[in-house]
């Protein structure tokens, strides 16, 4: 199938909310292409790649699994609680990976940053740079997440 026809696809089905009880894009107006060219341009502009920026998110994500639905701060510097759902959500770019349906929300307490994250966004960031389109209940921005973890510099959390 052709590259094009498969994002095509793949739109047609986040646009719907066949895949969730909500659409991956949103309100955002954008295609599928638009968004991912947009996000990809934000990191390059930050310096950094999907791949870092999704480390940090999974470093949230593992210090939190021991402490399920129970906040803990992280130093002085950061809160995070871990809620965790029923079932698993199918990644919606058919590439067969499942997660759990557990949500993070981390807190930078120093700036008074909070952002909120599912265990499916880390994948999306990762394997497919999608930060999900405006108007969506999980979309995160490249910006925020260097925001919270320190300005372009890897703060360890862990």
């Amino acid at each position: 199938m052709h590259k094009v026809d498969r994002i095509s696809q793949i739109e047609a089905k986040m646009r719907t909310g066949v895949l969730a009880s909500y659409q991956f894009l949103g309100t955002d107006e954008r295609s599928l292409a638009e968004i991912l060219t947009a996000d990809q341009f934000s990191v390059d502009s930050l310096g950094l790649t999907h791949q870092d920026l999704a480390k940090w998110l999974t470093a949230c994500l593992r210090l939190a699994e021991a402490n399920l639905g129970t906040p803990f701060a992280v130093g002085n510097r950061f809160l995070i609680q871990i809620d965790e759902h029923k079932g698993t959500i199918a990644c919606p770019f058919g590439d067969n990976y499942h997660a759990p349906k557990r949500n993070v929300t981390v807190t930078n307490l120093k700036h008074n940053l909070t952002l909120c994250f599912s265990e499916l966004n880390i994948h999306l960031i990762e394997e497919h740079g999608f930060y999900e389109g405006e108007g969506s209940p999980y979309r995160i921005n490249p910006h925020t997440v260097v925001q919270m973890f320190g300005g372009g510099q890897l703060w360890v959390i862990s």
